[in-house]
């Protein structure tokens, strides 16, 4: 099971437990926002379907037509002097100007993941003029915004009679108040009120105690046991102990905080994650085919040169799909070498 699919898992039992906890009141939504590093997400229940967990799987995109996906990539691009901005699936995967990974920036401690160029993107804010909290507060904006647009649309009988909303939003177990508040205000200031926070481990604790793969095996969770979460998402690791305190409504307590293997007494999560892995697989693709190309030029074209050679020397450059430059002799992913280079 990936990553993205877990999360929208306890998502969707963190919107049910809370359904139960609470009972949900008629005509109530209940919007759920997880502002991922890499990735976020949105689910949401109506007081008319209570036991039913829906879940945004179309994102605004670069045309009319929408995305399909279960989640929206956590990135953000501004216009010209900080003026506007495109989010999600509108910014391109290779755009230069791009600002991803930003939450990590709202406080010094927090790890950085090798491939979001962290350097790069404080770059672009300074040129953009603005900061990560500008960037939190203007993606949980476009969130919030578009998470009441399309249910108003899916659902316009029953978004008519809306008379309450609530909203729960999660972050990072083990994060500094710092940038704990900064998310929560930046979904106060979009208009999501009230809040119901929750830490993503307790989430996820959650999910796996009342999950069909724990019904199956009958386990059956007793007031004083322990578990352990381990939050390998998109870009940082952590674990996180709980012990349950309460069955009806389930309530956990933290009794060992989310700790880095290399420094047990340092409380934060780990840079690594899957996107660490997507890196990690780009360089290598990077690698073969620059070799491979190489190998080409050292053993067919420089061999094939001579005095007496005629025409230009073609070097197919694998693994790339590259813009057409006439002037600069490249065309179809193919460089011409002339004599003279």
């Amino acid at each position: 099971m990936d990553v993205d699919n877990v999360r929208l898992q306890e998502l969707n039992n963190l919107l049910k437990t809370l359904k139960v906890n609470d009972q949900v009141e008629p005509h109530t939504l209940i919007i759920s926002i997880d502002l991922g590093t890499s990735y976020s997400g949105i689910g949401y229940i109506l007081s008319t379907e209570p036991d039913r967990v829906h879940i945004l799987d179309q994102w605004p995109g670069h045309t009319v037509v929408k995305v399909k996906s279960p989640k929206v990539p956590t990135v953000i691009k501004y216009g010209t002097g900080g003026c506007g901005f495109s989010w999600g699936h509108q910014v391109g995967l290779r755009d230069e100007k791009k600002l991803e990974a930003f939450k990590l920036l709202l406080d010094p401690s927090l790890p950085t993941p090798e491939y979001a160029q962290i350097n790069k993107v404080r770059k672009n804010f300074q040129e953009f003029i603005k900061t990560p909290i500008n960037a939190v507060d203007d993606f949980m904006g476009a969130l919030y915004r578009y998470a009441i647009e399309e249910i108003a649309e899916k659902h316009p009988d029953e978004f008519s009679v809306i008379r309450a909303m609530k909203f729960v939003i999660s972050t990072p177990a083990g994060w500094p108040v710092t940038a704990k508040n900064a998310i929560l205000k930046a979904a106060r200031d979009a208009g999501a009120s009230p809040i119901t926070h929750i830490q993503e481990a307790e989430a996820a604790a959650f999910f796996n105690m009342r999950s069909k793969e724990a019904k199956a095996l009958k386990l059956k969770s007793q007031i004083g046991d322990t578990i352990m979460i381990c939050d390998a998402g998109g870009a940082t690791i952590n674990l996180t102990t709980y012990t349950i305190k309460r069955l009806v409504p389930l309530q956990v307590v933290e009794t060992v905080p989310p700790l880095i293997k290399e420094d047990p007494n340092k409380l934060s999560a780990k840079a690594g994650g899957s996107l660490n892995l997507n890196k990690n697989f780009e360089n290598h693709i990077k690698s073969f085919h620059y070799i491979e190309t190489l190998n080409r030029f050292d053993q067919e074209i420089k061999p094939a040169f001579s005095n007496s050679s005629t025409g230009n020397f073609e070097v197919k450059l694998e693994g790339t799909k590259l813009t057409d430059y006439p002037d600069g002799n490249l065309k179809d992913n193919t460089m011409s070498l002339d004599r003279y280079g």
